[in-house]
């Protein structure tokens, strides 16, 4: 039995072209649309090449979520604390309902229920959005203003969760309006704390 090295030229080459097929399938179809054969043949590889790097469809997705597949939300602190929350949750909506995103986040968050690489990814991931909200909250808290005994982490679950269920749960995309109930719930919950 002989082994792939992963560093020669070739193997870097598939493992490219099978990672830009796999996005590709994912921004097309979703999950459903992604088989070791379909990534072989939008990839120009044989299936054998493709089960030896990935052994799993899973090991696909994982792949394309280290690869860059889903950006962590580029919050900007800018203009005023409801504006960039809005800006922040119309982007991670935007991404949610990306098929190929959603595909990728439920994959992950599905193999995060045990042990290893997905739950880095997933932990790494909601990590990075914490901090980025714990950040725009702290920038929205007026000097003096005596600090919210709410927990950061209750304030993004206060956002996040309402769109993860319309998005997950019910199958379609908050309106505009719903998205600003959501954030006013939570900068509610913030301020009244």
């Amino acid at each position: 039995m002989s082994t792939v090295d992963p560093n020669h030229p070739r193997s870097v080459r598939s493992r490219a072209a099978i990672r830009a097929a796999t996005l590709e399938l994912l921004a097309a179809g979703g999950a459903g649309s992604l088989t070791h054969g379909a990534v072989a043949d939008a990839a120009g590889v044989g299936r054998a090449t493709v089960y030896r790097h990935f052994p799993t469809v899973a090991d696909l997705v994982e792949d394309a979520f280290l690869a860059g597949g889903i950006p962590p939300l580029d919050i900007e602190l800018t203009g005023g604390p409801e504006s960039v929350l809005r800006a922040a949750m119309a982007a991670m909506v935007d991404e949610l309902c990306d098929p190929g995103s959603l595909a990728v986040i439920t994959t992950v968050i599905d193999r995060a229920r045990v042990p290893g690489r997905a739950r880095r990814l997933r932990d790494d991931y909601v990590r990075s959005l914490l901090d980025q909200f714990t950040a725009l909250l702290d920038w929205a808290t007026p000097p003096g203003a005596d600090p919210s005994p709410l927990a950061p982490e209750q304030v993004f679950d206060l956002l996040v969760g309402p769109v993860l269920a319309e998005v997950l749960l019910r199958g379609r995309q908050p309106s505009p309006a719903e998205i600003d109930t959501i954030i006013d719930s939570a900068l509610a919950a913030w301020n009244r704390a």
